[in-house]
């Protein structure tokens, strides 16, 4: 089919007409305050990381940048609210992993972090560590493994909680062991248990850890990253130097944006977390919960959660999680 000229002209004015105002408005953002919404109690450590991202949205952009805390729901609450917010880049989230999990523990999950929500940047990354009671007769991963395998079903872990449940659920499965879970609230009674070998394994942080190895009642044996150390333990190896390979969870912390918020807007306030993860300070508290600065593309960010719920999906099916 031949195109006139006159009509051809007028769909390239029309298209410009319709990209000019995204591109315009990415240009020009922000023009108003940016609310930064953390799905938790105010004191904690994403508080603290939402209040210093705020500070420096604010210098960065010459707008204020303020926090608002909209705990409860296990991060639902928050995340809700962000995910029903205009799409402008004006209210973003503090991510925090619980959001990776919602389709994989919940029968009719409110928010799916994948549909509902556009990642930005990740923030931080964390390494959790493998730690078992510290009069188990093992020194390595490796020991742990072969000292499990033969006793199958007869040892317990602790599960504080369900992200740390599921990370454990997934080593045992890469690491083919057999193991009975015993539930807690979260890691503040999980690694109790395991100082008192109420149960024999637990993972957890190492900010979490460090009392009951300091006290010499536990001990850690590995990370469970692939390739990434904990800053705060920095002589424990990985999973994957400790010879278990295809295993790599890191806990992490990020922001993102309602659904359809657009990519040019996306990628300034990524930009932006970009020149935060450089911050020194920055580093220096982060290395307090074991992590480290990790920022990333809104792209590469959208790759992650989308691989963290499948993963997530399938290793409660494969659990028998019963979804809530």
């Amino acid at each position: 089919m031949k195109i006139h000229s006159g009509t051809l002209g007028a769909i390239v004015a029309a298209c410009t007409a319709i990209l000019f105002p995204v591109a315009a408005e990415a240009q020009d953002f922000p023009s108003k305050p940016i609310r930064i919404v953390v799905p938790q109690n105010p004191g904690g450590f994403a508080d603290a990381t939402g209040r210093q991202l705020a500070d420096h949205f604010t210098r960065s952009f010459g707008q204020p940048a303020v926090v608002e805390n909209k705990p409860g729901g296990n991060s639902m609450i928050g995340t809700a609210f962000v995910a029903r917010s205009a799409p402008d880049g004006y209210t973003v989230l503090i991510g925090v992993p619980s959001l990776s999990l919602f389709n994989a523990i919940l029968k009719a999950p409110e928010i799916d972090a994948v549909k509902d929500l556009a990642p930005i940047s990740q923030l931080m990354a964390v390494p959790l560590m493998v730690a078992v009671n510290a009069a188990m007769p093992v020194k390595t991963l490796g020991d742990f493994i072969a000292y499990v395998k033969k006793v199958p079903g007869e040892l317990n872990y602790g599960s504080g909680g369900a992200a740390l449940m599921l990370n454990t659920e997934l080593l045992l499965a890469r690491a083919g062991l057999k193991m009975t879970r015993v539930n807690y609230v979260g890691e503040a009674q999980a690694v109790p248990a395991l100082a008192n070998n109420d149960v024999q394994l637990v993972l957890s942080s190492a900010q979490g850890l460090l009392a009951m190895v300091q006290a010499g009642r536990v001990k850690v044996i590995a990370t469970t990253a692939s390739k990434l150390r904990s800053p705060g333990m920095p002589d424990v190896p990985t999973a994957a130097e400790s010879g278990l390979k295809g295993f790599d969870v890191v806990s992490w912390m990020g922001l993102l944006a309602p659904a359809n918020t657009p990519l040019p807007v996306r990628r300034k306030l990524s930009a932006a977390v970009a020149a935060f993860g450089k911050d020194p300070a920055v580093a220096e508290r982060f290395k307090t919960a074991g992590g480290i600065p990790f920022t990333s593309t809104p792209e590469e960010f959208t790759r992650f959660i989308g691989e963290e719920n499948r993963i997530w999906i399938d290793v409660a099916k494969r659990a028998g999680v019963e979804k809530q």
